[in-house]
């Protein structure tokens, strides 16, 4: 799904303004996916993607939305997710307090400050949100773009993946 995308100069709150598109471009993609009958999904977003993600799920009927009397989404994999509160006065903590779906938080070692500085408030915000499935991982020798340290990074989203449609197929239907 490609986010909005706006110019070199764009701010994050001209971003925030996007949010509502973006909504309605994830629910159009689950909407395609379910007619194709896939039934395990997982949305995954990078930076503003990332936090794009959470904000579908913390503010749509996404959760705990049921389609084959199975959860539609399955888990959020949010990679260089913001924690940063802005001087506009929003708050990505916010958001994490809201979703209680498994997340896999993916951070490089040389990410952005507002990335990792924030680690522990945001772990903090989903333990607030009684998750118990909020993990986050460390790919040591990336940047905020995981320049050369792709398959570090595919590697953990794949394993983790697995590990949550795995459990998720397991559970009784209702």
């Amino acid at each position: 799904i490609q986010s909005p995308v706006l110019s070199s100069k764009a701010t994050f709150n001209d971003y925030l303004e996007t949010l509502e598109e973006t909504r309605a471009r994830i629910d159009k993609s689950i909407e395609f996916l379910e007619e194709l009958k896939v039934k395990d999904i997982i949305l995954i977003g990078h930076s503003f993607g990332a936090y794009a993600i959470m904000d579908y799920v913390a503010n749509t009927e996404a959760e705990p939305a049921l389609i084959n009397e199975k959860p539609r989404i399955h888990g959020l994999i949010a990679i260089s997710l913001t924690g940063q509160k802005k001087p506009s006065g929003f708050n990505p903590l916010d958001t994490i307090e809201k979703v209680t779906l498994p997340v896999l938080e993916i951070y490089g070692g040389s990410d952005f400050a507002d990335v990792k500085d924030t680690l522990r408030a945001k772990r903090l915000a989903a333990i607030r949100a009684g998750n118990k499935n909020y993990r986050q991982s460390k790919v040591s020798d990336a940047n905020h773009y995981y320049s050369n340290s792709g398959g570090t990074l595919i590697k953990k989203a794949r394993g983790w993946m697995k590990k949550i449609i795995t459990a998720a197929n397991k559970q009784p239907t209702q």
